[in-house]
């Protein structure tokens, strides 16, 4: 086995067992990030305006999914050729 094999290899066992790791890891982390996020967000609206907030943020969401009033278009049906 040539030098080169020899470090690919243990590389390559290095990287199988400490990926799964990290990636459970970066998984806790963000789910940490996102509850330290949302009790800042909380803390920082107050009780009184959440509810009109809330609302926004949903109409807005909405808005940005396409899911507005859509627009209404006539159109008109053509009449079947008779034959």
């Amino acid at each position: 086995m040539t030098l080169k094999e020899s470090i690919a290899d243990r590389y390559g066992r290095i990287a199988g067992d400490l990926l799964p790791k990290l990636k459970d890891t970066w998984t806790d982390m963000r789910a940490w990030l996102d509850d330290v996020n949302c009790s800042l967000a909380n803390q920082a609206v107050p009780e009184k305006r959440r509810s009109r907030v809330s609302e926004l943020s949903l109409s807005r969401k909405a808005r940005e999914a396409g899911q507005g009033k859509p627009e209404l278009k006539v159109v008109k049906q053509r009449s079947k050729a008779k034959g």
